[in-house]
């Protein structure tokens, strides 16, 4: 909660000193990020403009290697159920939520990338401008504005396979069985036969 406060204070102290049609965007939880091969990773925003905006959509642009050769970059913006309509110095702010879909966007990091892997480029995010409020039908300002960030996803090692805890339960339980039977075995040892004491008594004359 305290992120949120501070992203916010953030973005509206971008807009207090910012000329108009200004506008400026930062990424939750950073620009660079880390994820195993195989694994989606992703982007949240912070969005703020001193005139009215409609966020259009957003494109990775990878920096030194062809598009698709380590990954997969899904934009989020131009989804219908995210229409971004920002008021002027009113601070958007969109965590990155990969099951609905909310963010900027995502990477797919390809299984075949190997530990220690950089993939950069530049996020570059897409924006309309207004003279006024869009859903009053309003007359455009500028269309396709832009703004670039560049980004990084480097690629971890996977971590060696953990047992799970019922798994590891299981197990304990039976090293403990077989412990029991051994202690149990070891301390069944054949009884000797009991011994037998004879005394001889002498009868007196």
């Amino acid at each position: 909660m305290r992120r949120f406060f501070r992203q916010v204070l953030f973005l509206t102290s971008i807009v207090a000193v910012c000329t108009p049609v200004h506008a400026s965007v930062l990424l939750t939880p950073g620009n660079d990020l880390s994820g195993q091969p195989g694994d989606v990773v992703g982007w949240g925003f912070g969005f703020v403009n001193s005139e009215w905006s409609v966020l259009t959509f957003s494109e990775f642009l990878p920096q030194g290697s062809p598009a698709g050769v380590l990954g997969n970059y899904q934009d989020f913006i131009s989804l219908p159920q995210n229409f971004y309509d920002v008021s002027p110095g009113s601070p958007l702010i969109v965590p990155f939520d990969a099951p609905t879909q909310a963010g900027i966007g995502e990477f797919e990091i390809s299984p075949g990338d190997a530990p220690g892997t950089i993939i950069a480029g530049t996020l570059r995010l897409h924006f309309d401008t207004y003279f006024g409020d869009p859903d009053v039908g309003a007359v455009t300002d500028t269309l396709d504005n832009s703004l670039d960030l560049p980004v990084s996803i480097t690629v971890t090692q996977q971590a060696p396979s953990v047992p799970e805890p019922a798994t590891t339960g299981v197990l304990g339980l039976c090293l403990g069985l077989a412990v029991f039977a051994a202690r149990r075995s070891l301390g069944q040892r054949p009884l000797s036969p009991p011994r037998r004491y004879f005394r001889n008594f002498s009868s007196g004359g």
